[in-house]
C-alpha cells in the first residue's frame, strides 16, 4: 500500500519542498490505517514521532522554497483541525476517539500546506468516505447501529486524495 501511495505522490509531487513530508505521512497512514482497521485505535507511539517529523519536513520545505504562508497555513489548518474534531468528541465521546482527533491535527497540517482546496476536499472527503464505509458495513451485516467503525483509515483516504487531486 505503501509503495502504491509513494508512487503516485512523487508521479504528482516531484520537485515540490513538501514531497518527504507527505511521503512520511503516506507511510503513517498505512500503519495507522492497518492498526486502526485490526485495534480501533491509532497508537500515539506512532502518531507523535511522525507528526513532529512531518512538521519539521514541513519547516524545511518551507525554508527550502521560501513559503514561510504555506507552512503558517498548514500550522493553522493543522491547529484548527485538531480543534474541530475536539469539538466533536467533547461533545459526543462516542462518536470519535481522541486518536482520530490528533489524526486530524496531523492531517490538517500537511494539508493545509496545500491550500484551503485540499484542506476541505480532504476533510470533507474522509467524511463521505467513512459514511459510505458505515452504510456498507450496515448492508452487509458486518456491523449493527450503534458499533464502533474504524474512522482513521477514511479520514486518511481522503487526506491522500486531496493531496493527489490539489498538489
Amino acid at each position: 500500500m505503501t509503495a502504491c501511495a509513494w508512487g503516485a505522490i512523487v508521479w504528482r509531487l516531484a520537485g515540490d519542498p513538501a514531497l518527504p513530508a507527505v511521503l512520511l505521512f503516506a507511510a503513517l497512514a498505512t500503519v495507522l490505517a492497518l492498526v486502526d482497521m485490526a485495534e480501533h485505535r491509532l497508537p500515539n507511539r506512532v502518531m507523535a514521532p511522525c507528526a513532529g517529523a512531518i512538521a519539521l519536513l514541513l519547516v524545511a520545505a518551507a525554508q527550502a522554497s521560501g513559503e514561510w504562508s504555506a507552512l503558517l497555513w498548514a500550522v493553522i489548518g493543522g491547529v484548527g483541525t485538531f480543534a474541530m474534531f475536539l469539538l466533536v468528541a467533547v461533545l459526543s465521546p462516542p462518536a470519535m476517539g481522541m486518536g482520530d482527533v490528533k489524526l486530524a491535527g496531523v492531517i490538517g497540517l500537511v494539508l493545509a500546506w496545500f491550500g484551503f482546496e485540499a484542506w476541505l476536499t480532504g476533510l470533507v472527503g474522509g467524511f463521505v468516505l467513512g459514511a459510505l464505509v458505515a452504510v456498507l458495513a450496515l448492508t452487509r451485516g458486518d456491523v449493527r447501529l450503534g458499533d464502533a467503525i474504524p474512522f482513521g483509515p477514511s479520514m486518511l483516504a481522503g487526506a491522500l486524495t486531496a493531496i493527489l487531486v490539489w498538489a
